[in-house]
């Protein structure tokens, strides 16, 4: 009975010390959001620019992180004449480290983007798509820090990867203006 009850004792050390090292693991190593790229988005912010057309628009933005940190939650209003919203929920992948972006808007949308990540003031979100005539899309949005206030975002497309045309962009300026989204 001592043989069982000690050898119970080391398998029991054993797995409580190689799961704490397992777990320490996981958190040292984990891949988050730069913390300035946090301070940066989070808030509120309001834009004006202009579709390829020539057309303006505006709209309206908040970032805020949720889910304990490891996620930023992110809400797009257009102002008129425009009626486009979404919801998009960026993060960090857990297994691979690549930045995640998922759009859902109210056209009943749903994208997923990839990306590198934020480096040198600037996010690029890239995605691809079929279109409903079978035809391959790339989608691309831009959002680039201009000032400690202001940054620009262009959505862009292209049939190719390589040749991108301008669908629309915004300069956004931070606002202390409560929308509703």
């Amino acid at each position: 009975m001592k043989k069982i009850s000690f050898f119970s004792f080391l398998i029991t050390l054993f797995l409580l010390n190689n799961s704490n090292l397992i777990h320490a693991q996981k958190r040292d190593g984990e891949k988050r959001f730069p913390e300035d790229f946090i301070s940066f988005f989070t808030g509120k912010w309001h834009g004006q620019g202009e579709f390829a057309s020539g057309m303006s628009i505006q709209a309206d933005l908040s970032f805020e992180m949720t889910l304990d940190g490891t996620w930023m939650i992110y809400h797009h209003t257009d102002g008129p004449p425009t009626s486009f919203k979404a919801t998009s929920m960026w993060g960090v992948d857990k297994w691979t480290g690549e930045f995640k972006a998922h759009i859902f808007d109210n056209f009943k949308g749903h994208r997923s983007f990839e990306s590198q990540g934020w480096k040198n003031d600037k996010l690029i979100l890239t995605t691809k798509r079929k279109l409903p005539n079978g035809d391959i899309q790339f989608e691309r949005f831009v959002y680039e820090k201009l000032s400690p206030d202001r940054f620009k975002m262009t959505f862009a497309i292209s049939k190719d990867k390589a040749n991108w045309r301008m669908f629309d962009y915004l300069i956004f300026n931070r606002s202390d203006e409560d929308f509703n989204n």
